[in-house]
């Protein structure tokens, strides 16, 4: 499993994290043996967060007699710095772990929530006394808007942002990334694959061209492409989406689901 170097947290990750939001269905037992696998095929970047259900709980089972092999990444509340503070806390004794690789404001989803999130008694607080107390090694945050995430990356708070990076959703290409470069913030990729056939996908662009979500509507051709290399390859969503993401933003790391099909000695890229 290739590596990179998540920004100037200086975290060297595996290209391909794991995403634990599906970790929470499966029996638990199942859940610990897919988590495995996943370490055991290179995967050393785990993704979770509070609001996932189950899912620290599930993780920190897993990796208890192997934490020195997995950079642990979760996230919680941006809201104010008690709430932030009891999250933190409390993610910790979820995970089974005396500390947190790196801890993210969890969907700050507009620019009033990223100012209360940074303004005195904000969860910035709560974030940088935990820094000092080494409960959590360094800060990111995720957002699905791309204002946010600009003025997060240009802050120098952070040293790393989570943003939606696939086939459709491309627009991280043309600014974010670029502009994580020059800050040397780390781009984490979420959301990389498409689930299901061909006409949900579809279906998906239609709704989100209708909403305004990109900045052009060009793409017939463009996701077309991939679509065209799964059908020749016989790759899933889950295989060429991973690939996809990973070949256009090089020096990201790019979060996918627990899969269940991984303790079959499959692999996500």
């Amino acid at each position: 499993m290739k590596k990179t170097r998540l920004g100037r947290s200086g975290l060297e990750v595996s290209r391909v994290g794991m995403g634990g939001i599906p970790i929470q269905r499966p029996l638990l037992e199942e859940a610990v043996r897919v988590i495995n696998h996943a370490l055991d095929r290179g995967i050393n970047f785990i993704d979770t967060s509070i609001g996932y259900g189950d899912s620290e709980i599930r993780i920190g089972e897993a990796i208890a007699s192997r934490r020195d092999d997995v950079i642990l990444a979760t996230k919680g509340s941006w809201r104010d710095k008690a709430t932030s503070e009891g999250h933190i806390d409390s993610s910790l004794k979820r995970l089974n772990t005396d500390h947190i690789d790196l801890w993210q404001f969890h969907n700050i989803r507009d620019p009033e929530a990223y100012g209360r999130a940074i303004s005195p008694g904000g969860s910035i607080e709560a974030a940088r006394e935990a820094l000092n107390e080494g409960k959590i090694l360094h800060l990111g945050f995720s957002t699905h808007n791309l204002d946010v995430a600009l003025k997060g990356v240009e802050s120098g708070l952070f040293e790393t942002v989570q943003f939606p990076f696939n086939f459709i959703a491309r627009e991280a290409a043309e600014e974010l990334i670029p502009l994580a470069r020059k800050y040397d913030v780390g781009f984490i990729g979420m959301k990389r694959s498409l689930s299901g056939t061909s006409s949900s996908t579809i279906k998906l662009f239609r709704i989100l061209g209708s909403r305004g979500q990109r900045k052009s509507t060009r793409s017939w051709a463009s996701w077309r492409i991939p679509w065209s290399s799964r059908r020749r390859t016989g790759a899933g969503w889950t295989r060429s989406g991973t690939s996809w993401a990973t070949a256009s933003a090089a020096s990201a790391c790019i979060v996918c689901p627990a899969l269940r099909g991984w303790r079959y000695g499959s692999s996500p890229t």
